[in-house]
């Protein structure tokens, strides 16, 4: 309901007054109206006697306890997790198209789509698993992690989603610079970067949920409307006369061929899996549900719609822009005549979605963290200037998203988005006297290790890739030794643009 950004602490919001945060001391506990005192366990006075996993809401709790009842069907459910995945990933997937070429980009896109969804439902069967042992419900990952490996699994699981939240925040602050110096310059790239920087901190310090609740909406519309622009874009770009196709993009490998080397394949498939992975949502949009037993349903729903999406978005983009096209795909619409509308409309959506979701994070962030230790005043504003100086300094100093990308996806979202369920769903299975087959293992195993290997391979080519960037946009060391200066098109800029820091 808050749009993509809201992930890593996303809480259901709905008529039936549930606070963002949700109060744990509720989760089990019998209503303030029933006779049984307060913190008692409803599980100990549940008239059926069934168990909380493999159970709908009503069948544990009975008709008359309405609410603890999830009201989400599957089609809600579906369209949440929908809603969460679609987000600014879309704008890489036709640069990576092209450079995989068209049959290899397709399979690796079902590859990774199988692969989150086979993931998420590992994580449903370990959450199914917990509540069934434990008798507790399982609303959010920190939860799962306490439940299978104890405060010391908690901490790395909280330490993981907060970084995940940084990270992201960083990401997308490049992301805006970038779109908004496309609709309008001066000011130039690092000059937006600080403007929005400034609207961040003072967002930061917003502690209302039912502001950040009514602007959110607009972040969803805006993340919706993604898809068209990408497409009108594609066809003018493959019949502009300064845009050529390249003729091996229906070949298996694209611009590479067919030998493709490993390192760039696995920084693929990491930033495929970034496009999906709704782990760290699947906990509390199960909790919503009003029968857990359907929700690999719609796992399997979202992945379906997310995955033919995405597939129109990077084939249409790969055989329009060809092998001009660049990792933010809004910098690819112009020509030797201009800007293109369908450029100005792209930039305009992703900037506006991200100047909504970005203070929802920082206020997930900001109450995640102060919601265990009250913080005194000046700590906490202490805590929240120091993490937008932080995201806005990768911003104005690592102004290359793709890179930028490469490394968030490396570093934190393999671990989110392998790891962590892997691992929580071997551990709950050996806790509940039922281990995994061989079978089971094998495949786990292999999926661990391809993970590894894309946070090893993709960790090294993104930072390879991110000096060669910042070689080619500064001083450029020559084949003869000789430093030469950068190209004569970034001297203007920063002879020209008053906020273009050097």
């Amino acid at each position: 309901r808050f749009g993509p950004s809201f992930a890593p602490c996303f809480r259901p919001v709905g008529p039936r007054a549930m606070s963002l945060e949700v109060d744990r001391s509720q989760q089990l506990t019998v209503p303030r109206s029933r006779s049984h005192s307060q913190g008692e366990s409803f599980l100990s006075h549940n008239p059926h006697g069934n168990t909380i996993a493999g159970n709908s809401y009503l069948q544990t709790y009975g008709p008359d306890d309405k609410e603890h009842l999830g009201t989400s069907g599957i089609p809600a459910t579906a369209m949440t997790i929908t809603t969460i995945m679609i987000g600014a990933g879309v704008l890489i997937l036709p640069q990576q198209f092209n450079k995989l070429g068209m049959p290899l980009g397709f399979i690796l896109l079902v590859v990774s789509c199988w692969t989150s969804a086979y993931l998420c439902f590992t994580m449903n069967e370990a959450i199914d698993r917990v509540q069934k042992r434990t008798g507790t419900f399982v609303t959010t990952l920190d939860d799962l992690a306490l439940a299978c490996f104890g405060l010391l699994g908690k901490w790395v699981a909280q330490f993981i989603l907060r970084a995940f939240v940084v990270g992201k925040i960083a990401c997308y602050i490049v992301l805006i610079g970038r779109n908004l110096e496309y609709i309008m310059c001066p000011p130039y790239y690092r000059g937006w970067v600080m403007l929005s920087s400034g609207l961040f901190l003072l967002t930061a310090f917003v502690k209302s949920a039912k502001l950040l609740e009514k602007v959110s909406i607009i972040g969803v519309i805006c993340s919706a409307i993604y898809a068209l622009p990408i497409v009108v874009g594609s066809f003018q770009a493959h019949f502009d006369p300064d845009i050529a196709a390249p003729s091996d993009m229906w070949r298996l490998g694209g611009s590479y061929g067919f030998t493709i080397p490993m390192e760039q394949l696995l920084p693929s498939f990491g930033l495929f899996l970034f496009g999906f992975g709704p782990i760290e949502v699947i906990a509390t949009a199960k909790r919503n549900m009003a029968d857990q037993q359907r929700m690999p349903m719609a796992i399997t729903a979202a992945h379906l719609i997310t995955g033919s999406f995405y597939l129109m978005v990077g084939a249409l983009g790969a055989w329009g822009f060809g092998d001009t096209v660049l990792g933010n795909v809004t910098e690819s619409m112009k020509s030797s005549h201009g800007k293109w509308a369908a450029g100005y409309c792209l930039a305009v959506a992703v900037a506006v979605n991200l100047l909504v979701t970005i203070p929802i994070s920082l206020y997930c962030l900001f109450t995640a963290i102060t919601k265990t230790r009250k913080l005194p005043l000046a700590a906490d504003s202490a805590l929240r200037v120091s993490v937008i100086a932080f995201c806005s300094c990768i911003g104005l100093y690592v102004p290359y998203f793709m890179q930028v990308l490469q490394i968030f996806s490396s570093t934190l979202i393999v671990p989110l988005t392998v790891f962590v369920p892997l691992a929580c769903g071997a551990k709950s299975a050996n806790d509940n006297g039922r281990p995994y087959s061989c079978k089971r293992m094998a495949l786990d195993g292999v999926l661990f290790i391809i993970g590894i290997g894309c946070f090893i391979v993709g960790l090294v080519d993104a930072v390879d890739d991110l000096i060669k960037e910042m070689a080619r946009d500064g001083v450029v060391q020559s084949s003869e030794g000789q430093r030469r200066p950068a190209s004569a098109r970034q001297h203007k800029k920063i002879r020209t643009g008053p906020f273009y820091l050097s």
